[in-house]
């Protein structure tokens, strides 16, 4: 079969809906199902991301009607892009992403109350149904107010914005008659989370405190948001996560790459799912056959983007490059990460260092990165950790000041570690001697 990517190109530059303009070969994005092109809309002279698929096969409309789905939820009722007058039904998108395995995930979790009979309590500036996270909540409040906090967060802002997408002769979403190709069109972001932390090594730079902290409360205000919706990611990771400018100025982080995204408590074959191995929650890694996807493996993940934020490299990286050259597999890797008898990702060296940062963040990473789910935090408990105090104040007390941003805080830098490499490596090396 020939990829649209090679023969919708007749002329070095096309122009897609009248608006859309993208020239062959500048790419920034490149992946099995699609190539995601650096564009020009033509209408609000901005730049766009423009994410074409490969092919027009089962396989690729089904990606390509999934990935609307997921967005147009995420994009909820109230939402001000235009995305959100596409003309799928939010109803039937409503009943995809609430459905039965949410519901018997929530339960199973015990961490929702049936709804009462007004109905879910939806946020005010997105459809987000903070319902769904209500009793959890409840069982970690610390002296705050819960539903302020939930009121004044805008989760919308978490995930990165669609602005169109290819619509058929009949103006449905499908194959745009003209090039006979699947595409959507985002907004552009700035640099991935992976590009700005390799910026951070490679500068030889450390992240502040207060930055940390900002950046940690994005990383999770982005998960909360996502399991408001009823869904879990299951591949977040560094380069999933993109910087953006807010209407404010302000950097703001967002997550991308949603068409993986699942219901909560639904299950999936391991072969369904794109899941990273260095970011991959323990109970994935243990699974045999089918797997039951849980809201707390976003968690794991996320933990994970935030550990290395703080070493620069991937915290797992030396474990899984020194098993995959004795054995030529990732079968060695995959047993231990999935023992929860063996020492805590957080432990040694890497404790110390971590703790010799804040000893609040130390505990919430700690906890985030517990191999055992039924032991691991909930994304709420992140939310409410004290960590996050300094935020939350900000968000409830300081209705002027953006959503998720802390309060003032000292310049000053924490140097941890000269070679946080070293550290990983070190544990690397225990964890090895005790196999």
């Amino acid at each position: 079969m020939v990829e649209h990517s090679e023969w919708i190109w007749a002329k070095p530059k096309i122009t897609l809906q009248k608006r859309y303009a993208i020239k062959r070969g500048i790419t920034i994005g490149d992946g099995s199902m699609s190539i995601v092109y650096k564009g020009l809309d033509t209408k609000e002279c901005r730049n766009v991301a423009v994410k074409v698929y490969r092919n027009s096969d089962d396989e690729a409309i089904q990606s390509f009607e999934k990935s609307l789905n997921v967005l147009k939820a995420i994009a909820g009722k109230d939402s001000e892009c235009s995305f959100a007058n596409s003309p799928l039904d939010l109803s039937e998108v409503e009943s995809l992403v609430g459905g039965r395995g949410a519901e018997e995930e929530l339960r199973s979790n015990n961490s929702c109350k049936k709804p009462d009979s007004r109905g879910p309590r939806y946020d005010a500036r997105s459809s987000f149904n903070t319902e769904l996270l209500d009793e959890d909540i409840q069982k970690v409040s610390q002296g705050f107010s819960t539903d302020a906090l939930l009121a004044d967060m805008d989760f919308s802002s978490c995930f990165i914005r669609p602005f169109g997408h290819s619509l058929n002769e009949e103006g449905e979403p499908g194959l745009d008659p003209d090039f006979n190709c699947l595409y959507i069109i985002f907004e552009l972001g700035e640099l991935s989370l992976e590009e700005y932390i390799d910026s951070c090594r490679d500068q030889g730079r450390t992240l502040s405190v207060s930055e940390l902290r900002d950046l940690h409360w994005a990383l999770v205000t982005i998960v909360c948001g996502l399991h408001c919706r009823g869904l879990v990611h299951l591949d977040i990771k560094p380069c999933n996560v993109m910087r953006f400018k807010s209407k404010s100025g302000r950097p703001q982080w967002r997550l991308i790459d949603l068409d993986g995204a699942l219901e909560a408590g639904s299950v999936v074959s391991p072969e369904d799912v794109t899941i990273t191995p260095l970011y991959m929650p323990p109970e994935v890694a243990a699974s045999l056959g089918k797997i039951r996807v849980s809201r707390l493996m976003d968690v794991w993940s996320v933990g994970m983007c935030a550990l290395q934020a703080i070493f620069f490299q991937p915290i797992l990286s030396p474990w899984y490059r020194e098993w995959m050259e004795e054995t030529g597999t990732d079968e060695k890797f995959y047993k231990w990460l999935s023992d929860y008898k063996t020492e805590a990702i957080l432990s040694g060296d890497m404790r110390q260092a971590v703790s010799a940062i804040d000893d609040d963040m130390c505990d919430l990473l700690d906890g985030m990165l517990t191999k055992d789910p039924a032991k691991r935090l909930g994304i709420t408990a992140c939310l409410s950790h004290p960590w996050f105090s300094p935020v939350r104040d900000n968000i409830i007390h300081t209705s002027t000041t953006e959503a998720g941003s802390p309060p003032p805080q000292s310049a000053s830098r924490v140097q941890w570690t000269s070679d946080c490499s070293k550290v990983a490596t070190r544990m690397s090396s225990q964890v090895c001697t005790s196999m």
